[in-house]
């Protein structure tokens, strides 16, 4: 007896030391991770919650005082048209002398007019403040949004790594309760091998893959709540020129905001490149904070392009233009709320967000040094390399190729050689423009339409293939002409048909080479043998970045 309870004592304290505390050890570090990590999705939704609070409040603000300048502006019309009306040469002289002596004995309806200028005045400056308050707001609860929904996709990860560190601490343990158990004499034997079986089968790796199935499934888009302003909807009741002109001052609010999120995106992605190709430059969280900052940008610039869309649609349909067509019209969901106001959603396109998620969840590892730090404020060993290459090359031509209407008719097309040559790829079948005449003068800024407002969605194009060497010299159409050096390379975003003989016509993902910028609109170059110009708005230009 005193030989058995001596096993059992030596057997006790080496589960003790090698099994009951290690793994104490990390439940106890896991849970104080857990709640960190909880608390910082609880503080982003916190401040997302808040966002949308003061999004619905300047909403109504916004939508209220353009009602009253409506309702002043109206009365004041009907004022002016009053004393309009009241003509000398129309009216009898005995009614027209009482009209004047009543005039003398009741100044009254002209200080009345004067206050309803005054307040007509002030609901005009009212309805400018509530709108650009209104926008502020919008897209400060888009910023709260992304940085939300970053902390949720980091969160996730981190808890998946978590999760599978805690399996891999539990197979060791068991592991170590299977070899003291079998040092155990003859006559626990039985009891060890029916365990055997068991936890040698067990495996994190096959019980992680059966998560990461569980996870991989799709989880719906992201939706974007986008402003909805009174002037942007004809039913509701509102002068046609105060609309035109409220609509144009928000579109400039809207491409200030977007030339300063693609500069901001086109240093970002200089900085990403020159981090890819030199693996050494920059520590693993810089890397990190330029991604998220690059997915950020591109979310904004996905909402800005939608907000215009909206405004450059009302506008067109303010002036009986046809619709523009613009690849995220598909995404825009139209509902109603609480109080009956439209509310316009964008369902983020899974091309724009899904490698942002999979590059963050494969790239958050199962170490528990860096997890720690990471949550700690230190460094995180995640990716190194960038996702910009990836996510702008599913933004390429596949999604964003589309024709733009125009109010005037096309010509017809003309080809520039008689056998036009082998394209790259094959281009995605397309309704000809109608045939008609054409002449110089309809030519317009760079995208061969002078009536079209500019898109900046082009910013979205890939830049990952910009290694091309800008130094070849480029083949003429014949080989009796000396050859001629061209200036540099561009690829083709978008399908352009030739309307005259001097044009190239362009799909997607062609490569021209470079001879002259005539000016900022039009460039010309050879395509497979081909030389004529083509606008430059419809191609993005192939640099080099070392």
């Amino acid at each position: 007896m005193e030989k058995r309870s001596e096993i059992h004592r030596n057997y006790s304290s080496a589960l003790t030391e090698e099994l009951v505390k290690p793994m104490k050890h990390v439940i106890d570090s896991q849970l104080k991770l857990r709640k960190k990590i909880e608390g910082n999705v609880d503080k982003t939704t916190r401040t997302l919650s808040d966002w949308r609070s003061a999004e619905a409040k300047s909403k109504r603000q916004s939508h209220a005082a353009a009602r009253e300048n409506e309702k002043l502006q109206d009365a004041s019309l009907d004022a002016s048209r009053i004393s309009r009306s009241s003509s000398v040469g129309h009216i009898p002289h005995s009614i027209l002398s009482a009209a004047r002596a009543d005039r003398t004995t009741n100044p009254t309806s002209e200080r009345d007019a004067a206050k309803l200028q005054v307040k007509k005045k002030k609901t005009e400056d009212a309805v400018k403040k509530t709108e650009v308050e209104y926008y502020n707001v919008c897209v400060q609860a888009e910023r709260a949004r992304l940085e939300w929904e970053t902390s949720v996709v980091k969160g996730a990860g981190m808890l998946e790594s978590l999760e599978e560190e805690r399996l891999a601490q539990m197979k060791n343990s068991a592991d170590c309760y299977l070899r003291l158990t079998a040092a155990v004499p003859p006559q626990l034997a039985e009891a060890t091998n029916a365990l055997v079986g068991p936890i040698q089968n067990a495996n994190a790796n096959v019980d992680m893959r059966v998560v990461r199935g569980v996870r991989s499934a799709p989880a719906g888009a992201s939706e974007q709540l986008l402003p909805d302003f009174y002037c942007e909807h004809t039913t509701l009741a509102m002068n046609r020129e105060r609309r035109k002109q409220a609509l144009l001052k928000i579109m400039q609010l809207v491409k200030q905001d977007i030339e300063r999120e693609r500069k901001s995106k086109q240093g970002l992605e200089k900085l990403s490149m020159a981090m890819k190709q030199t693996p050494t430059f920059g520590s693993d969280d810089s890397q990190q904070n330029v991604a998220d900052k690059l997915y950020h940008m591109r979310s904004m610039l996905t909402y800005l392009e939608a907000v215009r869309h909206k405004i450059t649609s009302s506008l067109s349909e303010l002036d009986n233009r046809p619709p523009c067509q613009h690849p995220l019209a598909t995404h825009i969901q139209v509902v109603r709320d609480k109080q009956g106001l439209q509310q316009s959603i964008l369902k983020i396109p899974p091309w724009l967000q899904a490698d942002y998620q999979n590059e963050v969840n494969k790239n958050l590892q199962p170490n528990y040094t860096a997890l720690s730090k990471s949550v700690n404020g230190g460094d995180e060993k995640e990716r190194r390399d960038s996702i910009m290459s990836r996510a702008s090359s599913k933004l390429r031509i596949e999604h964003l190729s589309f024709r733009r209407n125009t109010e005037h008719k096309s010509a017809p097309v003309t080809p520039l050689c008689t056998e036009p040559p082998p394209p790259l790829k094959p281009p995605s079948p397309e309704p000809l423009p109608p045939e008609s005449p054409l002449d110089w003068s309809e030519r317009g800024a760079g995208d061969g339409l002078s009536n079209q407002q500019d898109s900046d969605f082009d910013e979205f194009s890939s830049q990952s293939d910009s290694s091309t060497d800008l130094t070849d010299v480029g083949k003429n159409s014949t080989g009796d002409e000396p050859v001629q050096k061209y200036i540099g390379k561009c690829r083709a975003l978008y399908s352009y048909e030739a309307r005259l003989d001097d044009e190239l016509t362009l799909s997607p993902g062609d490569i021209i080479n470079i001879y002259e910028k005539q000016d900022d609109v039009w460039w010309s170059g050879d395509l497979n043998g081909s030389f004529g110009i083509f606008p430059s708005s419809y191609v993005e230009e192939i640099t080099s970045c070392i």
